[in-house]
């Protein structure tokens, strides 16, 4: 397996570079990025020519809302020396407050798109002071137990709810003026909607065959 070592990113201004060093004979990168007030969007498409395993740090404190629309062989992502599998149609959550240890693997021959949506530290206290019922427990967590995965071992199916609030934040600077508090709307939309369905989960009891 080809292995990719990355620098460190600080900044969202250093994502878009991210990829710039890597050698085409790996694999096609694209990476389009977009400021939404005080979000970052970010649709991630890759078209892979060899097995290559990324590793690179990354010391932004921030929620990184991810979503994996696109994968034959799926992806697995390792944070911190744990990892999640991600497939098509999944979604997970990683909760970033101190610099980590990243790597992902991706597969010969395989299509990948991911949208990430960053929500810095800043904006994540401001809407967990705004809503605590719903958000200062995962807040609490965050302070408390610095980098973590929402689900850590695998990545939770994506929702119709999910997926149509996602759709619908993707048009959302075709709105002008309006685009920022839209997209701020729709952004806690999917965070109150993946945080929901992960609980759910946890709640349900486990059936044996």
């Amino acid at each position: 397996m080809n292995e990719v070592t990355l620098p460190l990113v600080t900044n969202e201004a250093e994502i878009q570079a991210y990829y710039e060093n890597v050698s085409e004979e790996v694999g096609l990168f694209q990476l389009e990025s977009q400021p939404l007030g005080d979000y970052t969007y970010y649709r991630w498409k890759a078209q892979m020519k060899e097995n290559v395993a990324f590793e690179g740090r990354m010391d932004i404190p921030s929620l990184r809302l991810y979503f994996v629309t696109k994968t034959d062989k799926g992806i697995q992502i390792e944070i911190d020396k744990r990892i999640a599998t991600a497939k098509a149609g999944t979604h997970n959550i990683f909760f970033g407050r101190e610099e980590c240890l990243g790597k992902d693997f991706l597969h010969k021959d395989d299509t990948i798109e991911v949208i990430t949506v960053a929500i810095s530290a800043e904006k994540f206290a401001q809407i967990a002071a705004t809503y605590p019922e719903t958000f200062m427990p995962w807040y609490e967590r965050y302070e408390r137990n610095g980098n973590f995965m929402l689900s850590p071992e695998h990545s939770l199916p994506t929702t119709f709810a999910i997926q149509t609030a996602l759709c619908q934040l993707q048009q959302a600077t075709l709105l002008g003026k309006a685009a920022r508090p839209y997209a701020d709307l729709k952004i806690q939309e999917l965070l109150v909607l993946q945080l929901q369905q992960y609980e759910q989960q946890q709640s349900q009891p486990h059936q044996y065959c």
